[in-house]
């Protein structure tokens, strides 16, 4: 930028064009030589072009077999953390009578009955695992609706 005393010369950012900025306080800086005309919106549309580009290679060069591959090491990553829940819920044992035995009634009206989504005051997820779960966490009063839910399904 060259400075004189009454005015100030800058080059358009577009084409490099001379450009006379206006002196004093209060006029703001050109930075191209047409505000209005064809640098100022070639390089508003260059600038979009890029971010365009920019957007479009977010994955770039990602092939079907590398998907593939990203899909069976979560599929493996999922199955590992299924056999430590699974480890977990078999440890977990109640030392209470009355609780085991509803939990193992739970357990055989489960699988008599396929597992089934059940609704008692809460939602029971279909599915071995889901059961497995609500008969270790529910309290007895919950087990003992739950089991004579499971009971009416079967007899129907």
């Amino acid at each position: 930028m060259i400075e004189t005393a009454e005015e100030t010369i800058t080059t358009c950012q577009r084409c490099g064009a001379p450009i006379e900025q206006k002196p004093g306080r209060g006029h703001r800086s050109r930075l191209y030589c047409d505000d209005r005309g064809k640098c100022r919106q070639r390089a508003h549309r260059a600038r979009k072009q890029v971010q365009a580009q920019d957007t479009a290679n977010v994955t770039p060069n990602v092939t079907n077999g590398d998907l593939q591959q990203r899909i069976a090491q979560l599929e493996q990553d999922l199955a590992a953390a299924h056999h430590l829940i699974d480890e977990y819920i078999n440890r977990k044992k109640t030392s209470q009578p009355w609780k085991k035995s509803l939990q193992e009634r739970w357990a055989q009206l489960g699988k008599a009955a396929d597992h089934p989504a059940l609704t008692i005051p809460i939602r029971v997820p279909a599915g071995e695992r889901a059961y497995r779960v609500f008969g270790l966490a529910a309290s007895n009063e919950l087990l003992e609706e739950g089991n004579v839910t499971l009971r009416r399904q079967l007899e129907e």
